[in-house]
This record gives structure tokens, C-alpha cells and sequence, in this order.
């Protein structure tokens, strides 16, 4: 697993990518929130273009062990991630 970047501006290009497809305003793409949804997709096989987990998340367990089967993981401010999630 690494780290690709920290994101702490809401107006962030992938993040701005991912609200437009949870509003399905992008053809082929989901979005998945949650750790139980986030395991099911990985064990599926589907392809996650991006993986986003605000700071906070990292000191749950469950969520270290998800994070560390992403190769390519963003880790967001909580600020920013609030704009992204229900």
C-alpha cells in the first residue's frame, strides 16, 4: 500500500471526480461508501480507480487492514472528506 497523496482542499480534483459520480453525473463509474460496501467491491475483483479515507479513519483497525490491500490510497482531511460522503 502507499499513500498517493493527502488531500485537504474539497475543491480537489478527485475528489470533485468522485461527488460528480455518487450524483451519477459520470457513465460507467460507482461509488461505493463504506467499509463493509469498500471489502465487498475488493473481494468482488471490481477495478477502484481511487480510494479515499479521511485521517481519522486510519486509527480503526478494520480500516487499517482495508487500507492496506489498496495499492494506491488518498487520504483526506476530515473537512474535505465530509464533502464526499453521505
Amino acid at each position: 500500500m502507499s499513500i498517493s497523496e493527502m488531500i485537504t482542499s474539497r475543491d480537489n480534483s478527485s475528489l470533485k471526480l468522485a461527488r460528480r459520480v455518487r450524483e451519477g453525473k459520470e457513465e460507467g463509474l460507482i461509488f461505493v461508501e463504506g467499509v463493509r460496501l469498500a471489502e465487498e467491491a475488493l473481494r468482488s475483483g471490481v477495478c477502484i480507480r481511487d480510494a479515499f479515507f479521511s485521517e481519522q479513519s486510519l486509527e480503526d483497525k478494520r480500516i487499517g487492514i482495508l487500507l492496506s490491500q489498496f495499492e494506491d490510497a488518498k487520504i483526506v482531511s476530515q473537512k474535505a472528506f465530509d464533502s464526499l460522503v453521505d
